[in-house]
């Protein structure tokens, strides 16, 4: 099988910004308690929010593999101090979607290892995971009202 390098992607900026309190600290807390244990170096938290009026949902979960965010194609990205989070709708339609080029300007600079492998026109296989661990919050006119851990199996 004949590989084709590609051309090195440039860095892609972060346009957005979490500014709810209650998810914001639930977030930096699962990176800070969850992350020590079962990331690898090249990982990302990922939001997925599901809206059920009067509710919102948050799974807040990670990823090892650049590959697997990508196949959802309405992922886009936020900051938090200088943490970089993937954040998806369930449920969403993929009538508009992040360009494979500008998401691995992004995803660089988190799977540098994966990132040098697409370079080289090789394609990632994404691994399978279980016992991840998995947090589900429920919200509220904007506050948390319920968080329930897991993991998946």
């Amino acid at each position: 099988m004949i590989f084709q390098p590609r051309e090195p992607v440039p860095d892609s900026p972060i346009l957005y910004e979490i500014r709810n309190k209650d998810l914001k600290e639930e977030l930096l807390l699962f990176s800070k308690t969850e992350a020590p244990y079962f990331f690898s170096a090249d990982s990302i938290i990922i939001v997925s929010i599901k809206r059920q009026p009067p509710f919102t949902y948050y799974r807040i979960f990670y990823e090892e593999n650049a590959d697997v965010v990508m196949m959802n194609k309405n992922v886009f990205f936020a900051k938090i101090d200088n943490t970089v989070i993937a954040i998806q709708y369930e449920n969403s339609m993929n009538a508009l979607c992040i360009q494979e080029k500008y998401a691995w300007g992004i995803y660089k600079q988190i799977f540098p290892e994966q990132y040098a492998t697409y370079i080289e026109g090789y394609e990632n296989i994404p691994n399978m995971y279980r016992d991840r661990p998995v947090w589900l919050l429920t919200f509220k006119d904007g506050i948390c009202i319920k968080k329930k851990k897991y993991f998946t199996e």
